[in-house]
């Protein structure tokens, strides 16, 4: 078993949200954090995409303020 901390994943409609970007999940409390993607996948959980702040700074600099306040 994995010694990182299970994070309670946020539903949309049953589905998780994660990063396109770096696949990080969105969790109950609004952060993104790692998961196993594959193992969700593999599972049949819906998945749903957006991209998570530290993306849009880092591949949207020049726009990411206009960005983030978009962001649910």
């Amino acid at each position: 078993m994995s010694d990182q901390i299970v994070k309670k994943p946020y539903l949309f409609k049953d589905c998780i949200i994660a990063c396109c970007s770096c696949r990080k999940m969105k969790d109950e409390i609004g952060d993104f954090v790692e998961f196993d993607f594959k193992a969700a996948i593999d599972s049949g959980i819906e998945i749903t995409h957006t991209i998570c702040p530290d993306c849009i700074m880092s591949l949207y600099p020049d726009i990411a303020d206009k960005l983030k306040k978009s962001q649910p």
